[in-house]
């Protein structure tokens, strides 16, 4: 129980740091969609928490959500010069858990179900509060179905 209230907690304070609020959402089988509800630093500014909102076909066998995240440029070149490299990540995160009780309810049944993915900054790179970027969502086992958007801010959360 005590799972579920801090992901519900998650979710809610995610949603609340929010400057601009986004929905990119994509569908490819029938009754299948994702899309990106939320994006905020986590409290420490260290990692990105993306809120993705995602319906599988019941019965279908995807094990996990996949997102990347590439922050727009930082500082713009000098004529003649290349941009300094923008921060990029990844993060996973199951769709569902059969030894974890709480995650036994997040599985592919059709229904539309929520779950907060961790994305951690590439190397040594941090991410910019605010920033700005382009939030890709997949499942893991079929990358070539996914939602992108551009443009995505984020805050750091409170």
């Amino acid at each position: 129980m005590r799972t579920s209230k801090v992901l519900v907690g998650s979710v809610v304070a995610i949603a609340a740091a929010l400057q601009i609020g986004i929905a990119a959402t994509a569908s490819a089988a029938e009754g299948e969609s994702l899309s990106v509800a939320a994006v905020a630093l986590d409290p420490d500014g260290k990692n990105l928490l993306v809120d993705v909102l995602y319906t599988c076909a019941k019965g279908s066998e995807h094990k996990s959500l996949s997102v990347t995240v590439e922050e727009a440029a930082k500082k713009k070149a000098a004529e003649g010069e290349e941009p300094p490299p923008a921060t990029t990540g990844m993060g996973t995160a199951p769709t569902g858990d059969e030894s974890d009780p709480e995650m036994q309810k997040l599985t592919c049944d059709g229904t539309e179900q929520r779950r907060t993915v961790t994305v951690e900054p590439d190397d040594e790179m941090k991410w910019s509060k605010p920033g700005k970027g382009i939030v890709k969502v997949a499942f893991s086992d079929d990358v070539l179905f996914r939602t992108e958007h551009h443009g995505v801010q984020w805050i750091g959360l409170p």
